[in-house]
């Protein structure tokens, strides 16, 4: 599990919390061996998950020389109150794992999922659906959509998860108790959490749109290695590269890609960004010539270079269409987008949904530019909460006053 540093204290006054609940954990109970080390435990554990309707997961990896993650332990909670955890080393196979997280009648618990779930298919083969992240629906009751599961512990169930294991060697083995302990603790709660967010959402009347934003997550490709081709759009130094050389750019970065997926090892371990943007612009025709190129590993010429330069003549005979440049935001523009943030960030304040998970500044400003071909704020739940009433703003139809009691803006009727 990876958690993310958002600064916060986790408090519940701090987060926004609209009630408080009481802790009254049903997992209190030591668990007896929870180590899973055979196929035949697995496959009971699986069908515990199964009949319980609801399962709580998450995953403990090393990810530093590799391409992949070295996954080393799964983290499965049922239903019933009881820990697994799953030992990948010993058990290979994970396919029945798999078959659980394609099961749409089981509901698969995870804080910040994409990344777990990601994990978990390239190992399990299973296409992850019926998933609930609670950092996601906590955004929609009054929490940050930002925090860690160990602040959103604390803050809605005062339990405090203990984050010395964060950095531990979990392919090593044996497994510490510490470690074991560590590793329960990250999905003991996640049943119980999911229901006290679910009674919030209910209580709030945010079911409805909570059900349509995770139901975002069973979409298969979110899971799916980004094609090679597309690689080049996320390179450091893009913008540096001229229209022309786009086509060596994406053609050298798909061969990099390629090469470590093969090997195994990270994207900069073969070749950093900078080395394939000079590439791109300078374009040598011959090998000789890649030795000059400053960035690229030693020896790389010797092993690789004619393939590069190969990568480099296609992808300069393929070119990339751009496309016609976005025209930027005028000044008035900007000063409308402004204005029309003020309106959903206020608006999302005051009904306690976090203003990230609303809609960014790119996606207010689309709204701005052109009032109904935008479909972020204009579509699903984003608009019944501030889409249609941001519109009557924008065309004068409603006025924004400041809220001398909250003061934050407020939206009146036009006299």
């Amino acid at each position: 599990m990876v958690s993310s540093d958002s600064g916060m204290s986790g408090s519940p006054r701090e987060v926004g919390v609209l009630y408080s609940v009481p802790f009254d954990s049903r997992l209190e109970d030591e668990l007896q061996d929870p180590l899973i080390t055979t196929a035949e435990g697995l496959d009971r554990a699986v069908d515990e998950g199964r009949s319980g309707g609801v399962i709580g997961l998450d995953t403990e990896f090393v990810w530093e020389r590799t391409y992949y993650p070295r996954l080393g332990l799964i983290q499965l909670a049922t239903g019933v109150g009881q820990c697994y955890l799953i030992d990948t080393l010993a058990v290979p196979d994970l396919a029945s794992l798999g078959s659980l997280l394609s099961d749409r009648a089981v509901v698969k618990v995870l804080h910040d999922a994409p990344q777990d779930l990601t994990i978990l298919k390239r190992a399990t083969g299973g296409n992850p659906v019926n998933v609930f992240d609670t950092r996601v629906a906590a955004g929609f009751c009054g929490y940050r959509a930002s925090l860690s599961l160990q602040e959103l512990l604390k803050a809605m169930m005062d339990v405090m998860l203990d984050k010395s294991e964060t950095r531990t060697d979990w392919v090593k083995r044996p497994l510490s108790s510490r470690q074991i302990d560590y590793a329960i603790d990250d999905v003991r709660y996640l049943i119980e959490l999911r229901e006290r967010i679910t009674e919030l959402a209910i209580r709030l009347g945010r079911e409805d749109w909570l059900v349509e934003e995770l139901s975002l997550l069973d979409r298969g490709e979110l899971y799916e290695e980004r094609h090679p081709n597309d690689q080049y759009l996320r390179v450091k130094g893009l913008g540096r590269v001229p229209s022309r050389d786009l086509g060596a750019l994406r053609a050298i970065t798909a061969w990099r890609e390629e090469h470590a997926r093969k090997t195994d090892v990270p994207r900069r371990h073969v070749m950093q960004d900078e080395a394939l943007v000079r590439l791109a612009r300078l374009r040598p025709r011959r090998t000789g010539s890649l030795s000059s190129i400053r960035g690229l590993p030693s020896g790389f010429a010797d092993r690789y270079g004619a393939e590069m330069i190969d990568a480099l003549k296609e992808g300069d005979q393929a070119g990339v269409s751009k496309g016609p440049r976005p025209r930027p935001p005028s000044p008035e523009e900007e000063v409308r987008t402004e204005f029309a943030l003020a309106y959903v960030r206020g608006k999302s304040l005051k009904e306690g949904i976090d203003p990230a998970l609303v809609g960014s500044r790119n996606e207010v400003r689309e709204v701005v530019l052109d009032n109904e071909g935008s479909d972020g704020l204009l579509s699903g739940w984003r608009r019944a909460f501030v889409g249609d009433e941001l519109i009557r703003v924008l065309r004068g139809e409603r006025s924004l006053r400041l809220d001398t009691k909250t003061g934050l803006p407020l939206v009146v009727e036009n006299t």
